[in-house]
């Protein structure tokens, strides 16, 4: 398991789950992205998943986020944020979304889902994996929860 969050690889989709985004692991998950990108010399689709567990990222990890997001731009073929509950925090995580939006600006861009259906959806239609086969897969690497995905 991962320190800073939990990965899903195949071919060129990576999943993560954040558990801890600290500037550490973002620069970490960044190093994984770009050893895929080098092995299948093709776009990523990139989807990271907040849970409602998931601490509201700091100064810092914002920063470091858009910084290396920014980096990334040219190897994603899609680039989603899961927002997963509707706690306080997902509301705020929200807000911290939008405002690295705002701080990218047309740089980037990146879709935010709100299920794992939108998700699941999603990676059919970029890569045409099937949702039966993924979900199970994103679950038992624990980038997913059963009940959070929809059968």
């Amino acid at each position: 398991m991962d320190t800073f969050y939990k990965s899903y690889v195949r071919d060129r989709l990576i999943v993560t789950r954040w558990v801890q985004p600290t500037p550490e692991g973002i620069r970490e998950l960044s190093r994984l992205v770009r050893k895929q990108h080098e092995q299948r010399e093709d776009k990523l689709f990139l989807a990271s998943v907040i849970g409602p567990e998931c601490p509201v990222p700091n100064n810092e990890s914002r920063k470091t986020m858009a910084e290396e997001h920014d980096q990334l731009r040219e190897i994603l073929l899609s680039s989603r944020m899961v927002l997963l509950g509707q706690s306080i925090r997902q509301a705020m995580m929200r807000s911290v979304l939008a405002g690295l939006g705002m701080l990218l600006g047309r740089r980037v861009h990146y879709e935010i889902d709100t299920s794992a259906n939108a998700l699941f959806e999603a990676i059919e239609d970029k890569l045409a994996l099937q949702r039966k086969q993924i979900s199970r897969q994103l679950v038992e690497a624990e980038v997913l929860l059963p009940e959070e995905v929809e059968t």
